[in-house]
């Protein structure tokens, strides 16, 4: 007796499960939605079957959804004309859709050039629910997980096309774009993850991968490329010039020797990097080992990504950024030094 009780209690709570997630915590993309029309006059029961007809609803839901406008008072508040349902969304979604009562949105402005740190502290700020735990998804930034305790993140992994191409031992890190993007007010943080490896799908497109190849590249260097380019320089022709410059230091097996990416294992944001800096055993140092690294160090924007399939063919081998954003180009490590005296010398 004292199993049968046990089983019949652990059936009923993984039932409560299941209904609150399809009620409550079941969420869709809201760039995903099905458009009804809802006449005039319209009764509760006549919308939920154009629902389920339209399979916005699934049948098995239409009870529970029945319930909750009942239980919340919305059955006499039907909205009227073109309602935009989210696909996928919970039974509540749907409830408040239909009753004129839309979600809360609010804006998210992710910055080009920021870091998962950044990111987290960012959504933390805004409250997203979950936030905290980012890298729980997302991954450790900067970490090797051939080396590092603990397993990768598989969150995802075959939903977007761009994550098939990222080697399972990094982060998210440069894979997740750059952009202001409308949320729900209750949004997750799964929520703004999906949204913007979705925005990332659409960049990165077999057009890109494309490009990519032609320039010896595969979608994981070019997302690294890309993510050194902003980083390191403004604007697109600049952008342009350094892509060229370091496909050509890899093709001859130099180091990058970009600072950025070992300001990117310091957590630090140095013009110019200290010799001890540059002796970081770390795989993202470019001054310690030649070609890429790691991978990406930041969210590159649409135009890094732009410069990245199109580089401008020059004859510079080495570049520096002073404080004050200008470029300077040197075709010869003699012309480099002679630049580094005169514009990053304190």
């Amino acid at each position: 007796m004292r199993k049968l009780i046990l089983f019949l209690i652990v059936i009923a709570a993984l039932y409560g499960l299941w209904t609150g997630y399809r009620l409550y915590w079941r969420t869709g993309d809201p760039d995903i939605v099905a458009t009804i029309v809802i006449p005039d006059g319209a009764t509760f029961a006549t919308v939920q079957d154009l629902l389920v007809q339209k399979g916005i609803l699934p049948a098995r839901d239409a009870r529970l959804l029945k319930w909750y406008v009942r239980w919340n008072d919305l059955d006499t508040k039907l909205a009227t004309g073109d309602v935009q349902i989210v696909i996928g969304g919970s039974v509540q979604d749907v409830a408040q859709a239909i009753a004129n009562k839309p979600r809360a949105v609010k804006k998210l402005t992710i910055i080009e050039g920021w870091d998962l740190h950044d990111l987290k502290k960012y959504l933390v700020e805004q409250d997203i629910k979950g936030a905290g735990g980012l890298f729980n998804y997302t991954g450790i930034p900067g970490w090797d997980y051939r080396k590092e305790k603990g397993q990768p993140t598989k969150f995802l992994n075959e939903s977007f096309n761009v994550l098939k191409h990222k080697p399972w031992y990094v982060s998210f890190e440069g894979y997740l774009f750059p952009d202001t993007y409308e949320m729900y007010e209750d949004a997750t943080v799964e929520d703004v993850l999906k949204k913007m490896l979705a925005r990332t799908d659409h960049f990165i497109d077999q057009g890109a991968i494309d490009l990519f190849r032609f320039h010896d590249m595969n979608v994981h260097e070019a997302l690294t490329m890309a993510s050194i380019a902003e980083r390191e320089v403004r604007g697109l022709d600049d952008r342009r010039k350094v892509v060229d410059i370091l496909l050509r230091r890899n093709a001859q097996n130099w180091a990058f020797q970009v600072d950025s990416t070992v300001n990117y294992v310091t957590g630090g944001d140095r013009p110019a990097i200290t010799l001890k800096d540059a002796e970081i055993d770390s795989l993202y140092n470019t001054y310690k080992y030649p070609g890429f690294p790691l991978g990406p160090i930041a969210m590159p924007s649409q135009q890094a990504l732009q410069a990245t399939t199109n580089p401008w063919g020059n004859q510079y081998f080495y570049f520096l950024t002073d404080p004050e954003g200008n470029v300077h180009y040197a075709e010869t490590l003699e012309q480099h030094n002679e630049n580094k005296r005169k514009y990053l010398s304190n």
